[in-house]
Parts: C-alpha cells; sequence; structure tokens
C-alpha cells in the first residue's frame, strides 16, 4: 500500500500501519505516534476538532525539552487539551505528566485542605511504637 509519511511527507510502500517511511523511522517518534492517534481516538468520541499532526506534536514536545509543561520537571506522559471543547489543536495542547494530570483533575485545593488537616492533627509517632520481640535483649 502506497502512503505518504507523516513528517516529510514522502510517498513509500507501507508495511505496518505506522505513517513514517524508513528515513523517518525512530522508536521515539513511533511512540509519540501511537500516543497521538491514541489521543485522536479518545477526542473523537466527544466530537471536538481533530487538526493536531505529527509534526505539529513533535515540535510542542522539543518546546518542553521532553518536560512536562506544568512542573517542567518530570519527562510528560500524555497529551493535555488545556481547553477540552477547542479539541485536539496546535495551540491547545501541551505534555503533562500524570502526577500533574491527577493534581489538575482533583484540583490542588484538595490537596492543600488534606495537608491542612494533617498538619492541625494531633501528631502520632507510628515508628517503634513496640518494640519488636526480635529486639528484646535477654538477660
Amino acid at each position: 500500500m502506497i502512503t505518504r509519511c507523516a513528517l516529510c511527507n514522502t510517498e513509500f510502500d507501507a508495511r505496518t500501519s505506522y505513517g513514517l517511511c524508513k528515513n523517518c523511522w525512530q522508536r521515539d517518534r513511533l511512540r509519540e505516534w501511537d500516543r497521538l492517534e491514541a489521543a485522536k481516538k479518545h477526542v473523537r468520541r466527544s466530537g471536538v476538532p481533530i487538526e493536531l499532526t505529527l509534526v505539529e506534536w513533535l515540535s510542542i514536545i522539543s518546546d518542553f525539552q521532553g518536560h512536562c509543561a506544568y512542573c517542567l520537571v518530570q519527562p510528560y506522559s500524555v497529551i493535555e487539551m488545556v481547553k477540552p471543547y477547542k479539541g485536539l489543536m496546535r495551540d491547545n495542547v501541551v505534555p503533562i505528566c500524570r502526577a500533574c494530570q491527577v493534581h489538575k483533575q482533583n484540583g490542588f485545593e484538595s490537596a492543600e485542605e488534606r495537608i491542612e488537616a494533617y498538619v492541625e492533627s494531633e501528631p502520632t509517632i507510628h515508628l517503634f511504637e513496640d518494640e519488636p520481640e526480635a529486639w528484646e535483649v535477654e538477660a
């Protein structure tokens, strides 16, 4: 089957479902191809626009040097739509790590409330409450 490469736009004989020719084929690019296709599949269910290309997504990843756009520390793992109603568009997606995704979904307020409750609670020491039998010294 003859198809066009998603990166260099040259025609090639496709032997796999990936849209990359042998010159553009790399493991990291294939991983991003899979990530982008999975995001497109997920977004199709919601009926919002999908215009993001592999070249655009690779460019966005490069802008953040492969890190999460929120914390700028962890490697990203998900394509995040900043405003879900706008869809999978170049100006609406950023890379995000799982930790930041969870915080964003649950809200940082719940984390702050949990920490405040912990700090205000009665302190307990969990370590060495009861000495294990193996530590007892025989006389």
